[in-house]
């Protein structure tokens, strides 16, 4: 809750993401009239009131006031009437490990990757793969650089399904941009980055939205890669979302950040830290929320492949189960990055 004078406003927060029809709450004076833009509402006699508002743009900047005292309300409209589910996966360099050694013709000679692109045929599937420069668990220390441009075109013409984007330098140290170097981000980003442009062209590229652990520590890092066109960003829930929730009682699923420019983002889940039951269970919660049509949902590479110590066996199987539950359900694979806030 933020006051100002007998003034409260209970939802929108500020910044949050709310669909195009919403009702603006809140608290004053009983019998006051208040006003947000050409609507008006009556204060009840416990002073609660509650004005429809329906969004035309993203950003909105509103004063509300009771004739009394006044308030800026700052939020921003999911305008896009659509479901629709971003997918991404973490920790990426296995299958570009596996495809360099063993000098595949087509990428898709990974069994990896063409599972990603069976998903990509049935259900529509896209998906963002997260990249390290370096295998930390090769024992050579495999790097992307050791990859060559035969496969350029190849990934460039499964561009619309098939994205990589920068995640961290290597797996470890965990946490690198939180708490061990975060003044290191740009470099690595731009190292990365400029793999992924060499290797497999400039049209695969695209800006993640959730970096190696999260969190970015260093403002003038966040602020770099907020401007080399990271839109969305999903900080921890045990360090903002939950404590979010403490504060306001309630969930918020989204929140702009002003200060960096950046849509915030919870995530749903990651598939390898639940068994397939869960997962779907998850998914149901999630389709019952009100107004919940985007979904943010995620895994890492590792458990695919059965050389991990923590190989999941049935890895895949979960990952088709939630990309079948979301189709059924009527959500579409996007990209936030290039659609959320358009």
């Amino acid at each position: 809750q933020r006051r100002m004078n007998k003034l409260q406003v209970f939802y929108p927060v500020e910044g949050e993401l709310v669909p195009v029809s919403f009702l603006i709450s809140g608290r004053t004076e009983p019998g006051r009239v208040v006003t947000a833009g050409t609507v008006s509402a009556v204060a009840g006699q416990d002073g609660i009131f509650s004005l429809p508002f329906h969004a035309e743009n993203p950003f909105y900047d509103l004063t509300l006031t009771d004739g009394v005292s006044e308030q800026l309300l700052r939020f921003v409209c999911d305008t896009d009437p659509r479901k629709r589910y971003n997918f991404f996966i973490d920790d990426n360099v296995f299958f570009l490990t596996e495809i360099a050694r063993k000098q595949y013709k087509s990428v898709f000679e990974s069994f990896y990757l063409d599972f990603l692109r069976t998903l990509h045929r049935k259900y529509g599937f896209k998906v963002t793969l997260n990249m390290f420069y370096d295998n930390a668990h090769d024992p050579e220390h495999f790097n992307t650089s050791e990859l060559d441009t035969r496969y350029r075109s190849e990934f460039e013409d499964n561009a619309d399904w098939l994205r990589l984007a920068f995640h961290a330098y290597s797996e470890f140290p965990g946490a690198p941009y939180g708490k061990v170097y975060p003044e290191k981000l740009p470099e690595h980003h731009r190292i990365v980055t400029d793999e992924i442009r060499r290797f497999a062209g400039e049209k695969t590229l695209i800006e993640p939205v959730l970096l190696h652990f999260h969190d970015i520590a260093s403002d003038a890092s966040r602020k770099y890669i907020a401007d080399a066109g990271m839109r969305c960003f999903t900080p921890s829930m045990e360090r903002h979302w939950l404590p979010l929730f403490e504060k306001l009682g309630r969930k918020i699923t989204a929140q702009y950040n002003y200060q960096f420019n950046q849509l915030e983002l919870q995530l749903l889940f990651m598939v390898n830290l639940h068994p397939e039951e869960k997962l779907l269970a998850m998914l149901e919660d999630a389709y019952r929320e009100q107004d919940r049509n985007f979904l943010l949902v995620g895994t890492h590479e590792q458990y695919s492949y059965p050389f991990y110590s923590n190989y999941i066996p049935e890895h895949f199987q979960r990952m088709e189960s939630v990309v079948r539950s979301l189709t059924d359900h009527g959500y579409e694979s996007v990209y936030f990055t290039e659609t959320l806030l358009k």
